[in-house]
């Protein structure tokens, strides 16, 4: 083999880094045995090959995306019926409101970001109570962690 050929062999044999994926075993045999029959060269054959599965990959990721978000999307309207429902949950979003809503122990919380960043955690008896203020915390995480001893700890008298 010259070298000429060696150089050609390089720039068409490319390292293998994804694994072969069976959902575009089909078509990839369909469109070389219709090549094939057509006479069209290998090298033709391979390039052929190589734009079908670019464009099958990118056709199965957006459709993955499309997927995910359609889940995401009955995940947050499960939540949030939860929420309405009077049942323990989560923090989710209300009516896509800028504050976060969670029940623990029965009791509902709210926590907003400020302008500065911060979040500020307050118990609330219903969705649209301004609430008593419980703390203001650098990050959610934070917020979080005071709730569950919060959320536990027995209701002050009023």
């Amino acid at each position: 083999m010259s070298l000429h050929n060696m150089d050609d062999r390089d720039h068409w044999e490319e390292p293998h880094t994804n694994y072969p994926k069976d959902e575009l075993k089909d078509g990839c045999v369909a469109l070389y045995q219709s090549e094939k029959a057509c006479g069209t060269e290998m090298r033709a054959i391979i390039g052929a090959l190589q734009e079908h599965i670019e464009r099958e990959e990118e056709r199965l990721r957006h459709e993955q995306e499309q997927n995910y978000r359609r889940w995401r999307e009955e995940e947050r309207v499960k939540l949030e019926l939860r929420f309405l429902s009077g049942a323990d949950c989560s923090w989710t979003q209300i009516d896509k409101s800028e504050a976060f809503y969670c029940r623990r122990n029965g009791r509902t919380f709210r926590i907003a970001q400020g302008k500065d960043k911060r979040w500020t955690l307050y118990r609330v008896e219903e969705i649209g109570d301004k609430g008593e203020l419980l703390g203001t915390y650098q990050g959610r995480g934070d917020a979080n962690k005071a709730l569950k001893t919060i959320a536990y700890a027995p209701e002050p008298q009023r």
